[in-house]
């Protein structure tokens, strides 16, 4: 029943967004067979985003799909948005391994290939350029990076005796590698894009006094990470038992990727939690600090989205690429930030995290970012509710349904962990945050009916979806809301 609803609910998308299947979308349904719920995510799901997008009949979902069956020679059928296709997915192949399912790997190669051919302004054209650029530019030190894994992966009675002296050198050859390619490549394209020098250009364009909001709220959130998710010491102006720990532990667990033992790393990657000693106690400690960044997610945008969007796209593309970025440094335990930032996303991360990468921040912020990147294209600088799907999706209602339903959950869905009780959470939570929305010039954006349908279609697709909700429940709410 779980695969018949899922499946129900995306089909729906093509009654409400009022698309026909092209050519190349029927094609690819001749090979689907038993692959039904990939087709539907691969193919479906891109077709309908990129007739949204002005580009109808598209054949890159297709393409993608049908790569399996055909290897690499279908890729010219697409184009250049093709090939890069093909490079950003069999690059996260290769880095991320078992970390990103197919579905999820195909998702995000069709998103960052299509966002880079895409004519959205300027915005576009620096988050294409860090999100593609940035991380590629660590590819020059790529042979250093492995000579550090080497030496982190080697046992410390074996290890040189002056491994911690070669460790900090190979960290400094590859940040400056970084900093040199940085800088001739990614700085030299968006110049010759803009015309302009790209620095003297953004002084102009960006406002900095919501930058400045974002940074203020964004520190404080960290810190309450750090100082109130465990039992204060003598009183809460103190150091909780788990922060001090984090500070001065010296000998720290092993990274997921420079680990031998990806089960060692899980077991010793436990400090945050000493102070829960039951197996569901522990778990809904962890529930409420992933979902206390879903909700400094709200405190961040909803205010400040619509006043200036194309800072805030600007921002959260920023904001990817230096996640990327962290993540590799901490994959790798590249001095002096590798381990320290290990330490910190360890109370932080589930069994989705323990295949290398830790996925759930980066996909927590894609999903934020995708509608508001996705608006950019399809409706320009206007101010549309569809912008605020992320924010909607996770920072109310996937945080209420996680916590609700985990909580008070009794009532589950057919086949599936989740609980009535949750989707009924995710659907107050977003209604209501949505009627907070009024206060901040969103009132006038969107029938409060189509809000509805939308909601309670995602919340329904939240319970029964196979696949990240972190991932698909923005995109599948900013469809419905453009539609």
């Amino acid at each position: 029943m779980r695969h018949a609803v899922e499946t129900g609910l995306l089909l729906s998308l093509l009654a409400v967004t009022d698309s026909k299947p092209s050519l190349p979308v029927l094609i690819s349904i001749l090979h689907s067979r038993a692959r039904w719920t990939a087709f539907l995510y691969i193919v479906l799901l891109p077709s309908l985003i990129s007739d949204r997008l002005g580009f109808p009949g598209t054949a890159l979902p297709t393409i993608s799909y049908l790569r399996e069956f055909y290897g690499d020679a279908i890729l010219v059928a697409a184009g250049e948005s093709g090939w890069l296709y093909a490079a950003v997915a069999d690059c996260a192949q290769e880095l991320a391994g078992s970390s990103f399912n197919r579905i999820e790997r195909s998702l995000i190669a069709q998103a960052i290939a299509g966002y880079a051919v895409a004519a959205g302004g300027w915005p576009q054209l620096f988050n294409s350029a860090l999100i593609l650029g940035l991380p590629l530019c660590f590819m020059p030190a790529i042979s250093q990076l492995r000579a550090n894994v080497k030496i982190v992966k080697t046992k410390p009675q074996r290890r040189p005796i002056d491994a911690e002296r070669r460790k900090l050198w190979i960290a400094i050859r590859v940040y400056v590698l970084f900093s040199v390619s940085a800088v001739l490549f990614v700085r030299t394209f968006v110049h010759l894009e803009l015309g302009t020098e790209p620095i003297s250009f953004l002084l102009k364009r960006l406002s900095f006094g919501i930058l400045g909001y974002w940074f203020i709220i964004t520190a404080s959130g960290i810190l309450c990470c750090v100082y109130l998710f465990s039992k204060p010491l003598d009183g809460i102006s103190k150091f909780p038992h788990s922060a001090m720990r984090l500070l001065q532990q010296q000998s720290p667990p092993p990274t997921p990727l420079a680990s031998s033992s990806g089960d060692e790393a899980a077991g010793k990657a436990t400090f945050f939690f000493d102070e829960e000693n039951t197996s569901s106690r522990r778990a809904r400690a962890l529930d409420r600090r992933r979902k206390f960044f879903h909700v400094l997610v709200v405190l961040i945008f909803l205010p400040t989205l619509n006043r200036d969007l194309d800072t805030s796209r600007f921002a959260l593309g920023v904001a990817m690429s230096l996640f990327l970025i962290e993540e590799t440094i901490r994959a790798t335990a590249l001095p002096p930030l590798g381990v320290p930032i290990h330490k910190f996303l360890s109370g932080f991360t589930d069994e989705r995290d323990r295949n290398g990468i830790v996925v759930s921040h980066l996909f927590l912020l894609a999903g934020v970012a995708a509608p508001c990147w996705l608006s950019g294209v399809a409706l320009g600088t206007q101010p549309h509710f569809a912008n605020l799907s992320g924010i909607l999706t996770l920072g109310a209602g996937d945080a209420a349904a996680s916590v609700i339903g985990k909580k008070f959950g009794r009532l589950h869905w057919p086949e599936t962990r989740k609980t009535v009780e949750g989707t009924l959470a995710f659907l107050g939570a977003v209604v209501a945050l949505s009627y907070i929305a009024m206060y901040f010039d969103w009132s006038n954006s969107l029938p409060w009916s189509k809000l509805l349908v939308a909601t309670t279609l995602t919340a329904l697709l939240e319970a029964f979806g196979s696949q990240n909700d972190n991932l698909v429940a923005p995109i599948y709410m900013w469809l419905l809301l453009v539609a």
